[in-house]
């Protein structure tokens, strides 16, 4: 039985909700095409205590936001920091030694 909505944040957006187990997680991230075995760094609020997914996971791989940092203000919220890329997939990939004068 699902109790509460958990919010998803990648890089200070709010992208989706989970039900806080950590099936519903990986379930959240695959349908936002992140990379479960890739996770780095995961901070969450004091509003994931006792759930399931904070004893399967979060204790081992996860920082505990303190109550004043400013930086995570959803106490309900999983903060996920992922790189930006900047190239766009539609780009064709020259390397930097390549410029328009030597094509």
């Amino acid at each position: 039985m699902i109790s509460h909505l958990y919010p998803l944040y990648i890089n200070d957006v709010k992208c989706g909700l989970f039900d806080g187990s950590l099936r519903g997680f990986r379930t959240a991230l695959h349908k936002l095409d992140v990379a479960f075995e890739n996770l780095l760094s995961v901070v969450y609020r004091e509003g994931l205590i006792g759930s399931t997914l904070e004893t399967d996971y979060l204790v081992y791989k996860g920082r505990l936001a303190a109550q004043t940092d400013e930086r995570f203000p959803d106490p309900m919220g999983l903060y996920l920091n992922l790189p930006v890329t900047t190239i766009c997939m539609d780009e064709p990939f020259l390397p930097s030694v390549f410029i328009d004068d030597d094509l």
